[in-house]
């Protein structure tokens, strides 16, 4: 019998992030920015600091997501969530 794949679990943001928030959906966050070439800190940290903020931007101009706050909003995430 053929094996079985069982997908990566796919994670959807739901969360408002910004400057200081911390977990498992920044680290989400910081993996796809990486990911899309975006975020080019040395590791995944699950804080949102400068660099998160820097990529974030790098991202929001990329999909032409007007203004570019640096911070994940409705907008935005709906953006990331198509990219997953």
């Amino acid at each position: 019998p053929a094996p079985v794949v069982t997908p990566a679990p796919v994670i959807r943001f739901v969360s408002l992030l910004k400057l200081g928030s911390t977990g498992q959906e920044v680290r989400e966050l910081q993996q796809t920015l990486k990911n899309l070439g975006y975020y080019t800190h040395p590791s995944i940290t699950g804080y949102f600091g400068p660099a998160t903020k820097t990529a974030l931007i790098k991202f929001q101009k990329a999909k032409g997501l007007k203004p570019f706050p640096g911070w994940v909003g409705p907008s935005t995430r709906d953006a990331l969530n198509a990219v997953r």
